[in-house]
């Protein structure tokens, strides 16, 4: 649901629901069931500076890194967190972003995963290459999961801080259609319970 404020500023509402099975009470599909079965997906402003090319998302928001050949294993969900993104020219622009990947809502002391990135796309006629990099900050007892929820590392929090980064460069060729060659190359570390 978009709520369209004018033609620089607008909201965007997102919801979507688990597995229902109809006339199940648990997973709310039975018919007097008052049971919350709708999630929030993403929840976020959307604007336009006026007389600018920067865009500005504030909110929940589907935030992801690029991947040319089948999207990216490091990230692609929405999050909370802020996104600016700028078109210098046509063929170059620029995201600047900070999410809020986890985060405990307890008395837990430095708990949440912090995430600031840079994404470039530069394009080319045909062909297209888009240097990225993250760097987080995840503090104690953040568990960091995959797209099964399965612990990354290990069935544990980290019992102290870490740090996390990752680079790569998504490459996108379609000079020689119907050639096409997509690559992604990516590396990083993470360095954990150093402190």
């Amino acid at each position: 649901v978009e709520f369209i404020a004018s033609e620089n500023l607008k909201g965007v509402l997102a919801l979507h629901s688990g597995s229902i099975w109809w006339g199940d009470r648990d997973s709310g599909g039975q018919l007097d069931t008052n049971r919350n079965t709708l999630k929030t997906r993403m929840a976020y402003v959307d604007w336009n500076v006026p007389d600018t090319m920067l865009n500005l998302k504030l909110g929940l928001q589907m935030i992801g890194l690029p991947g040319a050949v089948a999207g990216s294993p490091v990230l692609n969900t929405p999050m909370a967190g802020v996104s600016a993104s700028y078109q210098f020219t046509d063929y170059t622009s620029a995201t600047l972003f900070w999410a809020r990947p986890w985060n405990n809502a307890s008395d837990t002391v430095h708990d949440a995963w912090d995430m600031f990135g840079l994404i470039v796309p530069i394009g080319f006629d045909g062909f297209t290459i888009t240097p990225w990099g993250e760097f987080s900050l995840l503090g104690r007892n953040v568990e960091v999961r995959d797209n099964a929820d399965t612990p990354i590392f290990g069935d544990s929090p980290f019992e102290k801080k870490a740090k996390m980064w990752h680079a790569g460069i998504a490459v996108d060729v379609e000079h020689w259609e119907p050639l096409f060659i997509k690559a992604d190359f990516i590396w990083g570390q993470v360095r954990a319970n150093e402190h």
